[in-house]
């Protein structure tokens, strides 16, 4: 009787050892498609809500300005304050950097205010009673973290199971957009002011340095003297048209520019005639 109780219990161990197994590989394999199911590196779909502190946040206008961090989690759930202290200890790291946080709950306000206050923590928040931003960012679980970088992208996506060093993902997704964020930046600084002194560069590269050409080329003719000293002899209004015609077309930051190649080239080899 011992004996058949034995082999029983023996059974009984072994078909839970099963399912347990296999639970965990389920839910380890729906994680796993969860966070890579052809979501991170997608454009994230746009939304429209009214955070806590009463402004307007509409994806499309604030993506590309800089990163946004939204944090899904339930005040009820047991992990989400341990989750939101250690992404508010990041959130305090980029204080003065383009990172910006909010936090979801599908809680109502009074609920999520309780729950921040009680646990010492600082976050915007939106109330997504009705799940809409939850399920169409396909968090199953919570807690759970989704990142759009300054691409439009998203860039991280975790949901339920999250990774012990979240943190280090964080840090390096913010690092690379404030990094992504600042070349664009240069680019653009350099693109509005070239745009916005361009027309007297031109001027100048026609007027003065068309004049400092003219100057120093010899008239044909009269070779002790320079194009802008004779310019009556044939030779000398034919260069002169040529040279005339080669400047009324060339724009030094237009990009309508015949030969943009050969402008850049004149600027790097006669720099001196714009810096004298």
């Amino acid at each position: 009787m011992n004996i058949k109780k034995l082999n029983f219990c023996k059974l009984c161990f072994f078909f839970v050892l099963f399912f347990s197994f296999a639970s965990a590989e389920n839910i380890k394999q729906r994680h796993y498609n969860l966070d890579t199911a052809n979501f991170i590196g997608q454009v994230a779909p746009n939304f429209k809500i009214k955070t806590s502190d009463n402004n307007i946040f509409l994806l499309s206008e604030e993506v590309g300005k800089e990163t946004l961090i939204f944090c899904f989690a339930g005040t009820q759930n047991f992990t989400s304050a341990p989750f939101l202290k250690k992404i508010q200890a990041i959130k305090v790291r980029y204080n003065k950097k383009p990172v910006k946080f909010i936090l979801i709950s599908q809680d109502y306000k009074d609920l999520i205010k309780t729950f921040l206050d009680r646990n010492d923590l600082d976050f915007v928040f939106y109330s997504d009673n009705n799940k809409t931003l939850t399920k169409q960012f396909k968090i199953e679980e919570q807690p759970g973290i989704v990142i759009i970088g300054v691409d439009a992208r998203v860039q991280l996506h975790a949901s339920g199971t999250i990774p012990k060093n979240i943190d280090n993902y964080i840090n390096k997704v913010i690092k690379a957009n404030i990094k992504s964020l600042r070349k664009k930046e240069n680019i653009k600084n350099t693109k509005e002011y070239f745009a916005e002194h361009f027309a007297d560069i031109d001027n100048y590269y026609r007027d003065n340095y068309r004049a400092r050409i003219y100057n120093k080329i010899k008239c044909p003719c009269q070779p002790y003297l320079s194009l802008s000293e004779c310019g009556d002899c044939q030779e000398g209004k034919t260069i002169e048209k040529t040279l005339d015609e080669y400047f009324s077309k060339f724009h030094l930051f237009n990009t309508n520019t015949p030969d943009k190649n050969l402008a850049e080239e004149i600027l790097k080899t006669n720099v001196e005639f714009l810096t004298d």
